[in-house]
Parts: structure tokens; C-alpha cells; sequence
């Protein structure tokens, strides 16, 4: 679904530009396969026959255990998941109104209709935004990836040890 799935969309043409030099116009839909079931998708960029990314999305929790799974094991193909835990994706979370008098084919027509309305959205990269930029210009250095942006917007992990009971 559209109204999912959306930073996925980014981080890979962000990723494709940056670390192998291809732009990919944001008026250019990516091409998601979908996998197992609607709530697993990939897309794959490939550039003379060979994988340079592979990201996927998983909605609900049956996808995530089989991502979790193959984590585990050392199987994931994928340099980026994007996990959201409701089934269908945002669009069917549980903060959407809900009439009470839904059935699973009008929800259905229901999350069909907004999809189709994200789809006639014109997209645009987050960096384009003109308000991002005023952002960015007035409080933040001028620049996504500058001193004041990483320490106000940026964020690091690490592994936290196993507590002992």
C-alpha cells in the first residue's frame, strides 16, 4: 500500500544515489514484487545483471517473524526492512476510524480508496520540501548532514548487553 512503506521508498533512492551515482526521479514509481502474501514486498536494484540493493517491506506480524527468523539465521537478503506491525500497513492501523458497521469488503474499498489517493499524490524527496529547507536553513545549519542537524535530529544504536536475573 502506498500510505505504507514510504521511508523504505526514500532510504533506497537515497541509497542509490549515494552509494552508486543513480538517480532515480522521484516521478518514476519503484517496481515492489510482492512476495509470499499483499503484506511482503521487495524491491531489488540491479545494474548489469548484478543486486546492489535489496530492501524490503513487511506489514503484520507474521512477517516479521519470518524476517526475524531469517535474521536469525543468517539468511536475510536485505540491507533495509521497513517493519510496520499492522496488517495491510499504516493505512489499517489500529488509530484509523473505524464506523463499527465495517465488513472486511468495505474496509477493504475503504483502504483501496486511500490508497489510490496517495498514488495521486505528486511524490517529492523530503530535501525539496520547501518548509524542510526553511527548517534546515534556520535551525539547523543550513544542511541535513551538518554538526547542528546530527546532534539535534540524528540518532546513533548500540547494542545493550543481556541483564542477568
Amino acid at each position: 500500500r502506498a500510505g505504507s512503506g514510504g521511508f523504505v521508498e526514500y532510504v533506497f533512492r537515497h541509497a542509490a544515489r549515494e552509494l552508486f551515482g543513480i538517480t532515480m526521479p522521484h516521478e518514476q514509481a519503484l517496481t515492489y514484487t510482492r512476495g509470499r502474501n499483499d503484506d511482503f514486498h521487495e524491491v531489488v536494484l540491479e545494474r548489469d545483471g548484478e543486486v546492489l540493493l535489496r530492501f524490503a517491506v513487511a506489514y503484520g506480524f507474521r512477517n516479521i517473524q519470518n524476517v526475524m527468523q531469517k535474521l536469525r539465521r543468517g539468511k536475510c537478503p536485505y540491507q533495509f526492512v521497513e517493519i510496520m506491525a499492522c496488517p495491510g500497513g499504516c493505512l489499517n492501523g489500529g488509530a484509523q476510524a473505524r464506523t463499527g458497521l465495517e465488513t472486511s469488503a468495505s474496509r477493504k474499498k475503504r483502504l483501496d480508496a486511500v490508497d489510490g489517493a496517495f498514488h495521486d499524490v505528486a511524490l517529492r524527496a523530503p530535501e525539496e520540501n520547501p518548509f524542510v529547507q526553511r527548517m534546515y536553513n534556520e535551525f539547523y545549519g543550513g544542511a541535513p548532514f551538518s554538526d547542528e542537524a546530527r546532534a539535534a535530529l540524528h540518532t546513533q544504536y548500540h547494542v545493550v548487553p543481556k541483564m542477568e536475573v
